[in-house]
């Protein structure tokens, strides 16, 4: 990981160890009717939450059960930052990620994190709503996009992303742990190439739609005529 932090950053550790600035989470009663999602079964609230998030453009919903959340909690606890490579029909940018309290998660450009660790401006904010994980087994996720250049197919796949390295027990513990325990062992191109079709196929539907994109803005051609 050294190499990659500097060109990236000469100290690796001290880097894992840093802490950069959350902005302050809204609770989840500021969010949805906390009562009303009490009243109601786990199915019912999932539908609830999902369709109350994803209706905004910016904002990404997700519920996590109990078994998946508890893991997640456990490793993001355990090992707070890792590295996310965004891919992007010409290649790919990568994003840090740093889960604070087990709760919230800020993600900013590596480039920004590398230039200043503490006031780096975030991409994307990520916040745990575990309070209905008593009551109904389920913690409630919302992520918002901050960074107008990221879409929002690249902010599902960056949750989805996040979710698989921190819940699969083989992916935590070769690369999530070895990021933040043995930093000097993290080898940043082994990590894209052992991933790189994992990689590929989290993000192919955002891939997919920046190069439609790129095509419907592409200048039209005018063919000459002959009169």
């Amino acid at each position: 990981m050294s190499r990659l932090l500097s060109r990236s950053c000469t100290a690796a550790p001290k880097w894992v160890r840093t802490t950069f600035t959350m902005p302050l989470p809204k609770k989840l009663n500021e969010i949805v009717r906390l009562p009303l999602f009490e009243r109601e079964d786990p199915v019912k609230i999932r539908s609830m939450w999902l369709e109350h998030i994803n209706e905004k453009s910016r904002s990404i919903g997700a519920v996590m059960a109990k078994p998946e959340w508890d893991i997640f909690h456990k490793n993001a606890l355990a090992c707070p930052m890792f590295i996310i490579p965004v891919q992007k029909p010409e290649g790919y940018f990568n994003m840090v990620s740093q889960i604070q309290d087990g709760k919230y998660c800020l993600m900013t450009f590596l480039d920004h994190f590398r230039s200043n660790p503490t006031d780096a401006h975030p991409f994307m904010v990520m916040n745990f709503y575990d309070d209905l994980l008593k009551s109904k087994g389920l913690t409630l996720l919302r992520a918002d996009l901050v960074a107008p250049d990221l879409s929002k197919s690249e902010g599902e796949a960056v949750v989805r992303m996040l979710r698989e390295f921190y819940g699969q027990p083989t992916l935590f513990k070769k690369w999530v742990e070895t990021f933040n325990l043995r930093p000097r062992e993290f080898d940043f191109g082994e990590f894209t190439r052992a991933n790189d079709s994992f990689i590929r196929e989290i993000f192919g539907k955002a891939v997919s739609e920046r190069i439609r994109q790129q095509t419907e803005n592409a200048p039209q051609m005018s063919i000459p005529t002959r009169s």
